[in-house]
């Protein structure tokens, strides 16, 4: 009992503070997965909502391609915004699991990772790992967990078409749980 309660605990701590080294270095490679959502496959600022609770005003670089995402006008389409860093375990648990549903439910639903709070050439290191296709973005300053007051990692941010955040969730889900989410909070079996 008490080395269960130790190991979950080390494992909430993990996901509290990186651990893992990188930095700047040699510039890197383009790496296999899904472009950053493109300006037009965004809210135009006409369209983003003029009350409620959306994702903060910041443009996030794409992590293994050029560009950036406005995180504000994040919608269009509901959107899985997933923020997970390189040294928490459990969130390299997940992301095999947000892989799965992401290829069950195609274009009906974008999904996008922010990386959080890390170096970047581990980060590509663990979307590699993990056969990840989705984009992710680069958060070095956890400007996005700070917004949500995410205290842990993962934390997932379920956002509407209409650009406003549904739901937020804190902790590791499974392949199942996410699918639930989706389905209560943006409505797409």
């Amino acid at each position: 009992m008490r080395a269960a309660a130790l190991a979950l605990a080390l494992a909430l701590a993990a996901c509290t503070s990186p651990t893992g080294g990188g930095g700047d270095g040699d510039p890197l490679p383009m790496i296999a997965i899904d472009p950053c959502p493109a300006p037009a496959d965004l809210l135009a600022p006409a369209e983003r909502p003029a009350r409620g609770r959306r994702l903060p005003d910041v443009a996030l670089p794409c992590l293994g391609h050029p560009g950036e995402v406005e995180m504000r006008a994040v919608g269009k389409v509901p959107t899985v915004v997933n923020l997970w860093a390189s040294w928490c375990f459990p969130c390299r648990t997940e992301m095999p699991e947000f892989q799965q549903v992401h290829v069950a439910l195609g274009d009906r639903v974008r999904f996008l990772g922010v990386d959080t709070k890390d170096f970047e050439r581990p980060a590509r290191s663990a979307i590699q790992d993990a056969a990840v296709s989705y984009a992710s973005v680069f958060d070095k300053d956890e400007r996005i967990g700070r917004a949500i007051n995410a205290r842990s990692y993962p934390a997932t941010v379920l956002v509407g078409a209409d650009g406003l955040v549904k739901d937020v969730h804190i902790g590791a889900l499974t392949a199942a749980e996410l699918r639930d989410l989706i389905e209560q909070h943006l409505g797409v079996a």
